[in-house]
């Protein structure tokens, strides 16, 4: 999985809690799992700058 993977996952909740096929709890649950995830992310990428090693790649944010 990646992000973009992340992002389609979260759109289709989207659309399942609007028409009543997901539970918006679990929804809300889904979306923050995720915003740990790209958090995660975030904090791996910023620990890459701080070692010089900013052009590291992180595989989760690589696009197929």
């Amino acid at each position: 999985m990646n992000i973009e993977d992340l992002r389609e996952s979260l759109l289709d909740d989207f659309v399942g809690m609007k028409t009543g096929e997901v539970a918006i709890p679990l929804g809300k649950a889904r979306t923050a799992t995720a915003r740990t995830v790209v958090s995660s992310a975030k904090a791996e990428m910023d620990y890459n700058k701080q070692v010089g090693e900013a052009d590291k790649r992180i595989p989760f944010l690589e696009t197929a």
